[in-house]
């Protein structure tokens, strides 16, 4: 468990620093990629529950909100 853990890390985290210090367009997107996907687990999450959400538009209405 520790060993996946420190893998992750030691991907994540060398990606995670590239990212931020190219700023710019390439931070904006990944920001937009992040959004996107937790809109998207959201909904899901909804529709769990019971409820019918438009998910496609849940993710692009949060990706759009993604300023650069």
């Amino acid at each position: 468990m520790l060993a996946k853990r420190v893998l992750v890390v030691a991907i994540l985290l060398p990606a995670g620093l590239l990212i931020i210090f190219l700023g710019g367009w390439v931070f904006a997107g990944f920001v937009a990629l992040v959004l996107g996907l937790a809109a998207w687990e959201f909904g899901q999450l909804f529709r769990l529950s019971g409820f019918q959400p438009a998910i496609p538009v849940l993710a692009l209405g949060a990706t759009a909100l993604t300023r650069g």
